[in-house]
């Protein structure tokens, strides 16, 4: 009797396997199964090589990009403007983002190729648009000190006071960056030297506060209130002082900065 329990426990526990044809296993709703090779729309697609960059897989369903989408992503990250123009000519959508997000106009504006974002631009490119990364390519330019993109950017109609996602405007950005002569180029044309940081810190004070002194000097010559506040109403003054930026320091007494109770000597 032990034996015959045994046994039937085996049956019970033992996996069970069902067998079912393509055509029952399918809803019924769905079409046959397509024979042959893959559809090519469904298959993983392989970015083209330009210039010896790593090649990174794309699927295009999810992505919703073509092949000639992906090489011209490459193309504008590598900054070459040849290959856009080409890409272009063959259909290569300008304003196709890959499933991270990344644009071609944002990648050539980084990429540092004047040529390249005036090839896209021409061809359609939105000169506001953010990408995944949040960045505009007015905002990217900025902060990396591409001032001949951001030039030619601004040239294009590039909203001078968009911001990126890290909520400054291309003008904070290139004082984080510290490039006087963006900061230059912008304020010439009319950025508002009055737009905050989420910290709370407009331009001058935060030139001020980073020790960016050929900026600050910038903004003042273009007639930027020493005595500006940033946050929690604090002066640039008090700024470069508590950081200890003496040239920042300074500048701004040379400039006319009310010190109060302050003390600027303190190196």
């Amino acid at each position: 009797m032990k034996s015959v329990l045994l046994l039937l426990l085996g049956v019970a526990l033992a996996p069970v396997c069902i067998v079912t044809t393509e055509a029952q296993a399918r809803d019924p709703g769905e079409l046959p199964a397509r024979r042959g090779p893959p559809d090519p729309a469904t298959r993983p697609v392989m970015a083209v090589d330009l210039q010896n960059l790593k090649a990174l897989p794309y699927t295009r369903p999810a992505a919703g990009l073509t092949v000639a989408d992906v090489a011209l992503l490459q193309a504008a990250e590598a900054g070459s403007a040849a290959e856009v123009k080409k890409l272009v000519q063959q259909g290569a959508r300008v304003n196709a983002r890959d499933a991270s997000g990344r644009i071609a106009i944002v990648l050539a504006a980084a990429s540092g190729d004047v040529e390249t974002v005036r090839t896209l631009a021409d061809a359609g490119a939105e000169v506001d648009v953010k990408s995944g990364q949040g960045y505009t390519p007015l905002g990217i330019a900025a902060l990396r000190g591409h001032w001949r993109i951001v030039q030619q950017l601004l040239a294009a109609g590039a909203s001078v006071d968009a911001r990126s996602d890290n909520g400054n405007t291309p003008l904070l950005d290139a004082v984080l960056g510290d490039h006087p002569r963006v900061v230059d180029m912008l304020t010439r044309a009319r950025a508002d030297p009055e737009k905050r940081t989420r910290d709370g810190f407009p331009a001058l004070v935060l030139a001020a506060r980073e020790g960016r002194a050929e900026c600050l000097r910038v903004l003042l010559d273009h007639g930027a209130d020493p005595n500006s506040v940033g946050k929690d109403n604090f002066s640039a003054l008090y700024w470069a002082l508590f950081y200890k930026r003496r040239p920042s320091v300074e500048l701004l007494v040379e400039r006319g900065a009310d010190p109060g109770a302050m003390s600027v000597d303190i190196f």
